[in-house]
């Protein structure tokens, strides 16, 4: 991820979250890191595999004080048009 996108990532999310506060220390400064965290989806926790079918697209917010991480949904914030642009997994009834 190059800089300009970072720079539209922490734009948009400090429109939806105006004078956003750190859970942790309270801090009021964040970055974004540079790649997107990619979290699997699986109906059986057990059934886990090494290959991930099905992810939610996020991006991962940093308190530059204490570095706590929160993750955020690319298509919940608009980042992203269709929330199913990094779903790689469809049942055989949408193919």
């Amino acid at each position: 991820m190059d800089e300009k996108e970072k720079n539209r990532i922490l734009r948009r999310f400090i429109e939806l979250i105006p004078n956003p506060e750190c859970p942790m220390c309270h801090g009021h400064h964040f970055t974004v890191i540079d790649s997107y965290p990619v979290n699997a989806v699986t109906e059986d926790f057990r059934k886990l595999s090494p290959v991930i079918r099905r992810s939610i697209p996020t991006v991962a917010v940093v308190c530059v004080k204490c570095g706590f991480i929160s993750q955020h949904a690319m298509a919940v914030m608009g980042l992203i048009n269709n929330p199913n642009d990094n779903v790689n997994d469809k049942k055989e009834s949408e193919k």
